[in-house]
Parts: structure tokens; sequence; C-alpha cells
């Protein structure tokens, strides 16, 4: 389940969106991105974190990060975790699905955080809590905006 902010410029009536978590597919996203890590798709530190730990869990929900030049974009979390106490695994899966909420239960531990990087000044992003995301700069012109439709989505 995610939740969706709906946006529209005042200034240059652009519409725009922002969808965070993740539906449905979040099993297939899961394994999608399993299988990218161990492609390199995302560098060599994260390819040997998968390749060199058991039971390592990989954070595919999306986020909206921000950068101070005002850029913005919603992209995948990417940070992996691992089992604070291995015992406690009752899966036999290699890469074993685990939600947000779970990992907020405090069985796991943050492994490595990806730093996104802004694609306009190469600064890093930093994730903007969606209790925050109430007011948001139009990508076109830069007019600051409301959010006006807000859904769950899946």
């Amino acid at each position: 389940m995610g939740n969706g902010y709906g946006f529209k410029c005042k200034r240059c009536n652009r519409e725009y969106e922002v969808l965070l978590g993740c539906g449905k597919r979040f099993s297939e996203e899961y394994q999608q991105t399993i299988e990218e890590v161990k492609r390199f798709k995302y560098g060599v530190k994260w390819r040997n974190l998968v390749k060199n730990r058991k039971n390592i869990n990989i954070d595919v929900e999306y986020d909206l990060y921000q950068c101070e030049c005002g850029y913005w974009k919603v992209k995948r979390n990417l940070s992996i975790f691992e089992p604070i106490d291995e015992t406690n695994i009752t899966t036999s899966e290699e890469y074993p699905l685990v939600t947000r909420w779970e990992r907020k239960e405090g069985k796991y531990r943050l492994v490595a955080e990806n730093k996104h990087k802004c694609r306009r000044c190469r600064k890093p992003m930093h994730v903007i809590k969606e209790e925050d995301i109430d007011k948001l700069p139009c990508p076109r012109c830069g007019e600051l905006n409301e959010s006006e439709t807000f859904i769950r989505w899946d």
C-alpha cells in the first residue's frame, strides 16, 4: 500500500504527483531489485553487501528525495538491512521479503544507507518525511504549491 499526493501549479498549471511506498507489486519489485543489485546496477558496494551477507533485506519502497537546490525526485530507498538476531529468522529464503513495518519492530538494523545525489548539482538529496509533503515546488517553474489531492494506492 502506498500514499499519493497530487499537485497543480498555481503559476503554470502543470499537474504533478508523488506516489510513495509500494503497491501490490511489492514482491515483484523486491525480486527485480535483488537481481539488479546482483548485476551491479547499484554499484560494487551494494553487490558485495548482497553477496557477502545472509538474510539481508533491501528497502524497495519509494520515498521523496529533495536537494537543497530545490530539485526533487521520487526514488526507491535501496537501503540495506540485516536481522539483529539471525536465530529469529523463520524463512529459508536467501533474501527475505521484509516490510518497513516489520523493520520498525526493532528486529533489523541498518547496514548501508543509499545516498541519492541530485542530478542537477550532484549534492546529496534528503528524504522528505511524508508528514512534510504538504508543499512541493513545481518541477517546471519552481512555484511552491500545496497538495490538492490525497490517495491510497495499491
